[in-house]
Parts: C-alpha cells; structure tokens; sequence
C-alpha cells in the first residue's frame, strides 16, 4: 500500500500545465504511473477504481483526483446518472505548425 501523504506531497510538487502531452505522463509518481497510463487505453476511471488501484479509501481517491483535476492532468466527466467522480487525461493541445509545401 502507498503512503497516501507522501503521494499527496509529490502530486503537490507536479507543475501546474494546461493538459498533458503523452511524454508527461511518464512524469506522474508511483504509483499513479501505471493508473494513469491504463487511461490512455480505458479512458476514464470512477474514484472507486481509482481506490481500488492505489489501495486507498475512496475520499483519498476523490483529494488525489481532484488534485490533478487542479494541476492541468486529468479532467472530471459529467454522467448525469454517475454517483461518483469520473476521470479522464486532459490532453494538451498540440499546435498546429504551418509547412511549407514547397520543401
């Protein structure tokens, strides 16, 4: 099981970003790494199976979720019939480069 305060400390320690290319997610503390990778695959995660993964109650998944709601990783999901927070990667938006096309 993982020291919920000290995983708390670090998050606290993430930079704040608006969204999140895939490389910064390489950047997130064990053990949220692999929970948020598996996201990239399933897309969002209940609070629920947030504490599931991590091994915590689910008001410490709900603090942790909402903290990288805050921090610019995550973003919540409204569901009109969800009786939980729902997750998803907020992902950065990439610019759009102009190339020439006479290279």
């Amino acid at each position: 099981m993982a020291d919920f305060e000290q995983l708390q400390a670090e998050l606290m320690t993430l930079p704040q970003v608006n969204g999140v290319m895939p490389v910064d997610i390489l950047s997130v503390p064990q053990p949220l790494g692999p929970v948020i990778r598996g996201l990239v695959k399933d897309r969002t995660v209940s609070s629920s199976e947030l504490a599931t993964a991590l091994d915590f109650t689910s008001e410490q998944a709900i603090l942790l979720g909402d903290m990288l709601v805050e921090k610019g990783y995550l973003e919540s999901v409204e569901e009109p019939d969800a009786e939980e927070p729902i997750y998803r990667i907020r992902y950065a938006r990439v610019p759009k480069h102009d190339i020439p096309l006479d290279l």
